[in-house]
C-alpha cells in the first residue's frame, strides 16, 4: 500500500497536511466556548462581541480547511484506487494462457469490482480517519492537561479499557472480511456463469433451478455479509457505550471541580467539549483498527496479482525464416503427473508448407498448437523457431509473425472494422481483400457498406459461420508468415470450408499448420505434410498420398471417418 501511496507524493502530503490542521482546529471550539461562557458569567458585553467577530471569521476558516481535508482526501483515494486497478489488470493480462487459466475469470472481476471497494471503505476511509482523529486526541491531550490534570488522568485510564476492545474481536473481525471476500468472488463466478449459459438455461427449461440456486447464493451472501456486520456492530456499540460513560464522568469530575473553585464553569464546558473530542476519536480508531486489519487478506490478494512481470517485453526477437523444430518435446498439464499428454514429439516445420495435424479427439493436437504459439513453458525438449529456443523469445513479436484461428470465435462488442483490424491500421485496400477472401462482402451488402456496425456481445449479432469468417479476415489480414488453424473453419458449410481453406493453403509465403477432422480428399492433397497424433504421441507423418498407400494407422482412421459420413455430403 505504501508505493500506492507515495504513488502521487504532492496529494497525500496536502491531504495529510490538510487532515492535521482541520483537526487540530476543530478543537478550537471548547476555548471558543470556554470565552463565551466565562464573558456570559462576568457580563462582559463589550469583549462578548468581539468573540462574536472572532467565532464568525473561526467557522469560516474551519470549513474552507474541511472542504479542502476532504477534497483532497477524495483525490488522494481516487489515485490509489486507480493504480491499483491498474496494477491489478496489467497483472492479469501479464499471465501466460496457462496461468490465467488456472482461476475463474469471476475471481479477476470480483478482485477489480468488490475487493477494491472493500480496500476502500475497510482500509483507504479509515486509514484518514485514524489520521484525523489522532490529530484532534493529541490537540485535545494538551488542552486537557493545561485545564486539569485529574480530569485527563481519569481519561488515560478509560483509554486503557477502551483500547482492550479491538484486540478482543480484531483477528475475528479479520477472518469475516475475508469470508466476505470469498463470498463475493463465489457469488460474482456464480452470476457470470449464469448470463454466460443464459441460452442453455431458457432451452433445457432450467429457469427454476437457476433461480432457486440464485436464491440459495444470494441468501448465502446475504448471511456472510452480516456476520461480518455483526463484529462491526459490536465493536461499534462496545465503544459507544465506553464513550457514553467516560463523558458522563468527565462531566461529574468536572462539576466536582467547578463546586470547590478549581475551575471555571466556562472551563468546564470547555472539559465537557473536550471530552468529546478525547472519547470519539478513541472510539472511531477502535472501530477503524480491525477495519483495516480485515483488509490484509485482500490485500494480499491484490499484492499477488498485480503488476507480473510481463514476459513480452523480454528475449530475443522472434523469426521465422526457414524452419521451426521440435526436438522429444513432452507437456503435461499437471507437473505432478506421470501421464503426458505429448510424448516425445519431433517434428520440422519449413518455411512456406502446408501441414494437417490429424489424429482422435482429446490426442494432444491443441496442445501441440498451444506449444507453439507460446501458451504453455513448462514442457520438456526443445522448441526452435531459426536457431532460438521459444522459451528465449520475445513474446510480441512472435505473436507478431504468426495468427491462430480459433473453433471457438470471441468476439469484441464492439465494431465488425475493429473486430477484423484489432487496433491495428490497415489500408482501405486490405480490409478489402480480407472481406472478399473470407466471404464477408455479402454482409458489407447487407450493411450498406457499413464495416463499423456493431456485433454485440461476443458476436451476438452475427451468425455462427459470420463470426466464424470475420475471425478468417482477422487472420488473413496481418499476412502472417505462419497461420495456424484449430479446427478454424468447423462452424462454416463443406463446400464454404473447402474454398477458404483452399485459398489458406494458396499462400505461398505462408506456412499453414492446420488442426482439422476434415476427411475431404481434395483438400488434404493440398497439404505438403499430414502429421497423424494418437495418445500425445506422432504415430505416421508424410503425404496424404504416401500414407494411404501405406495404409497404417492414418488410412484406418480416415477409412472410419469416411464411414460414418451419409454419401450425399461426401457427393459434395
Amino acid at each position: 500500500m505504501k508505493k500506492y501511496i507515495l504513488k502521487k507524493p504532492i496529494i497525500s502530503l496536502l491531504t495529510i497536511l490538510f487532515t492535521i490542521i482541520s483537526s487540530l482546529a476543530t478543537v478550537y471550539v471548547a476555548l471558543l466556548l470556554q470565552e463565551v461562557i466565562d464573558l456570559a458569567t462576568k457580563k462582559d458585553f463589550n469583549q462578548f462581541g468581539k468573540t462574536i467577530i472572532i467565532a464568525l471569521i473561526y467557522f469560516i476558516l474551519l470549513g474552507v480547511l474541511k472542504y479542502l481535508s476532504t477534497l483532497f482526501g477524495k483525490k488522494m483515494i481516487q489515485i490509489i484506487t486507480q493504480s491499483m486497478r491498474t496494477d491489478i489488470f496489467l497483472g492479469i493480462m501479464n499471465k501466460n494462457t496457462n496461468e490465467f487459466a488456472k482461476v475463474n475469470s469471476a475471481d479477476y472481476i470480483s478482485l477489480l469490482s468488490n475487493d477494491i471497494k472493500i480496500v476502500e471503505e475497510n482500509y483507504l476511509l479509515p486509514m484518514l480517519e485514524i489520521l484525523s482523529n489522532i490529530a484532534v486526541f493529541v490537540g485535545t491531550l494538551v488542552l486537557i492537561l493545561k485545564f486539569s490534570p485529574i480530569v485527563a488522568a481519569y481519561l488515560f485510564v478509560a483509554l486503557f479499557v477502551m483500547f482492550i476492545v479491538p484486540s478482543l474481536i480484531g483477528k475475528n473481525m479479520q477472518a469475516k472480511q475475508n469470508e466476505l471476500a470469498a463470498q463475493y468472488a463465489l457469488f460474482t463466478k456464480s452470476i457470470k456463469d449464469y448470463f454466460s449459459g443464459f441460452e442453455v438455461i431458457k432451452s433445457y427449461n432450467m429457469n427454476k433451478f437457476i433461480k432457486n440456486k440464485f436464491l440459495d447464493e444470494n441468501k448465502e451472501l446475504a448471511q456472510v455479509k452480516y456476520n461480518a456486520d455483526k463484529l462491526l456492530t459490536l465493536n461499534a456499540t462496545v465503544s459507544d457505550v465506553l464513550a457514553t460513560v467516560s463523558m458522563l464522568s468527565v462531566i461529574f469530575i468536572g462539576a466536582y471541580l467547578v463546586l470547590i473553585d478549581n475551575i471555571t464553569v466556562g472551563a468546564l464546558v470547555a472539559l465537557i467539549q473536550l471530552s468529546s473530542f478525547f472519547v470519539n476519536p478513541i472510539m472511531i480508531i477502535m472501530q477503524s483498527v480491525p477495519k483495516i486489519k480485515s483488509t490484509k487478506p485482500i490485500l494480499e490478494r491484490i499484492e499477488s496479482n498485480a503488476c507480473i512481470q510481463n514476459d513480452n517485453i523480454s528475449g530475443s526477437p522472434a523469426t521465422y525464416e526457414n524452419e521451426i523444430i521440435l526436438n522429444n518435446v513432452s507437456f503435461s498439464y499437471d507437473s505432478d503427473s506421470e501421464k503426458n499428454i505429448l510424448n516425445n514429439i519431433s517434428l520440422r516445420f519449413e518455411k512456406g508448407k502446408k501441414y494437417a495435424i490429424v489424429g482422435p479427439s482429446g490426442c494432444g493436437k491443441t496442445t501441440l498448437i498451444k506449444l507453439l504459439t507460446g501458451n504453455y513453458q513448462n514442457y520438456s525438449g526443445d522448441i526452435f523457431y531459426d536457431e532460438t529456443s521459444l522459451k528465449d523469445l520475445n513474446r510480441t513479436s512472435l505473436n507478431n509473425l504468426l495468427s491462430v484461428l480459433h473453433q471457438n470465435v470471441y468476439l469484441f462488442d464492439s465494431s465488425f472494422h475493429f473486430n477484423i483490424c484489432l487496433h491495428n491500421n490497415y489500408n482501405v485496400e486490405e480490409f478489402r481483400e480480407a472481406i472478399l477472401s473470407s466471404g464477408l462482402d455479402g454482409l458489407i451488402e447487407e450493411k450498406n457498406s457499413d464495416v463499423h456496425f456493431l456485433v454485440g456481445e461476443n458476436g451476438a449479432n452475427l451468425s455462427g459461420g459470420q463470426k466464424q469468417r470475420t475471425a478468417f479476415a482477422r487472420s488473413i489480414i496481418r499476412n502472417p508468415q505462419l497461420l495456424i488453424l484449430d479446427e478454424g473453419t468447423s462452424s462454416l458449410d463443406i463446400k464454404t470450408s473447402r474454398d477458404l481453406e483452399t485459398k489458406l493453403l494458396a499462400l505461398k509465403d505462408t506456412t499453414v499448420i492446420s488442426i482439422t477432422h476434415k476427411i475431404d480428399e481434395s483438400i488434404l492433397n493440398q497439404y505438403d505434410e499430414i502429421i497423424y497424433i494418437e495418445k500425445g504421441s506422432i504415430i505416421e507423418h508424410g503425404s496424404f498420398s504416401d500414407l494411404t498407400v501405406k495404409q497404417g494407422s492414418f488410412y484406418n482412421f480416415y477409412s472410419n471417418q469416411l464411414d460414418t459420413i451419409p454419401d450425399k455430403v461426401l457427393v459434395n
